[in-house]
C-alpha cells in the first residue's frame, strides 16, 4: 500500500496542476492509479474479473459500502480471493472476527480497494456514494455497532459466484 499512495499522491498533483490538491485530485490519481496498475494485473484473468465486478456489484452497488466480510472457511476455500489479495484488489482489514450469536463461525473483514469504486464518487453521483457501514472494522476497537449481523452482512461468497458464472 506505501507503493500505491505514492504513485496515487504524485498523480494527484499532476491533476492539481499549480493549486493545492484537493479530494477531487486524490479520487482521480486513485482511480487513474487503478487503471494503470491494478486492473491490467488481472486482465487475463477473467474468472477472478467477474468475481471482482460481481463483489463490485454487491458491496459497492447494492450495500453501498467499501467493506464486507467474507465466511473465513468460505473465503479460504476460493483461490480467487487470494488472487485478487495479491494484486491488491482487495485489502484485508481483521482477521478472525467472532460472531457472538455463532462463537463457531469466524470472519475475515476487507475492503474493496479505493480505485474500485471511487469512479462512482468521481461521477458526482452523491445517491451512490458508500456509506461507513464498515467503518468499524478499521477502528482500533473493531466493534461492530449495535444491531449488526455478522451472518447476515457476510457476503455469500458462493452464491455470487454462480451469478457471475451464470
Amino acid at each position: 500500500m506505501p507503493r500505491d499512495a505514492i504513485n496515487i499522491a504524485a498523480l494527484a498533483a499532476q491533476h492539481a496542476h499549480d493549486e493545492p490538491i484537493a479530494l477531487r485530485d486524490v479520487r482521480l490519481a486513485a482511480r487513474d492509479w487503478y487503471l494503470r496498475d491494478k486492473q491490467a494485473a488481472i486482465s487475463a484473468d477473467e474468472p477472478a474479473r467477474r468475481l471482482l465486478k460481481g463483489l463490485v456489484d454487491e458491496v459497492v452497488g447494492k450495500r453501498h459500502s467499501r467493506t464486507f466480510l467474507l465466511d473465513q472457511l468460505a473465503g479460504a476455500r476460493h483461490a480467487m480471493i487470494e488472487e485478487l489479495y495479491d494484486a491488491r484488489l482487495l485489502h484485508v482489514l481483521r482477521r478472525g472476527i467472532v460472531d457472538r450469536k455463532s462463537p463457531g463461525t469466524l470472519y475475515d473483514g476487507f475492503a474493496i480497494d479505493y480505485g474500485c469504486y471511487v469512479s462512482l464518487l468521481v461521477g458526482g453521483d452523491a445517491s451512490s456514494r458508500p456509506r461507513g457501514r464498515g467503518s468499524w472494522l478499521n477502528s482500533p476497537k473493531g466493534v461492530p455497532p449495535d444491531g449488526f449481523s455478522l451472518a447476515r452482512e457476510a457476503v455469500d461468497l458462493s452464491a455470487l459466484v454462480s451469478v457471475v458464472d451464470g
